[in-house]
Order: C-alpha cells, then sequence, then structure tokens
C-alpha cells in the first residue's frame, strides 16, 4: 500500500484483486483509496487513470459536472499525458547517460 498526495489529500493505493469483471482499477472517492488488479498487464496506466478520478474529485469538478463520459475523457487524457511525459523524460535522460 502506497499513499500519493493529490491536492494535499493522501490518496491510498493498493494491489488486490477487484471482484467486479473487466475492471482494471477503480477509484472510491469516499476512503480515496485506489484499488489496481494484480494481474493488470498496464497498471501504471491504469493507476494514473484513476489517479485522474481522484484530481476530479478533489477539485471539485465533480459536484460541477455529473457527466460521467465528461469525467472518463479528462481521466483517460490525464493518463495519457502523465504516462507519456513520463515515458519521454526516461528517454531523455537515457540520452544524456550515453553522452
Amino acid at each position: 500500500m502506497k499513499k500519493l498526495d493529490v491536492l494535499g489529500s493522501k490518496v491510498t493505493v493498493k494491489i488486490k484483486k477487484i471482484e467486479n469483471p473487466g475492471v482494471a482499477a477503480e477509484f472510491n472517492h469516499d476512503t480515496n483509496t485506489i484499488t489496481i488488479q494484480p494481474d493488470d498487464a498496464q497498471k501504471y496506466k491504469s493507476m494514473l487513470h484513476e489517479l485522474g478520478h481522484a484530481y476530479w474529485h478533489r477539485a471539485g469538478l465533480f459536484q460541477a459536472n455529473r457527466n460521467t463520459e465528461t469525467e472518463e475523457i479528462f481521466c483517460e487524457t490525464f493518463s495519457h499525458l502523465i504516462h507519456d511525459n513520463i515515458i519521454t523524460l526516461y528517454q531523455m535522460f537515457k540520452k544524456l547517460e550515453r553522452k
């Protein structure tokens, strides 16, 4: 179990079997917990998507807009932006190490 800070709120991340079939990860805003399936091949991307949900709720966007589709688009965009930038930074550092 790991705790992450999302806009001043501690979010617990745990890897544990989720009983809901077809779900790779889930965010529970009542307990501020992200749960990720242990066999999820894309666990880091799933975690970033769920962190998007945590950010969405913590920033108060959930109360202002209860549109699930909008929230999912936000979370997918959030996860792709963060994931792709992490990979880009990693590749940049690898190139710098070779010089």
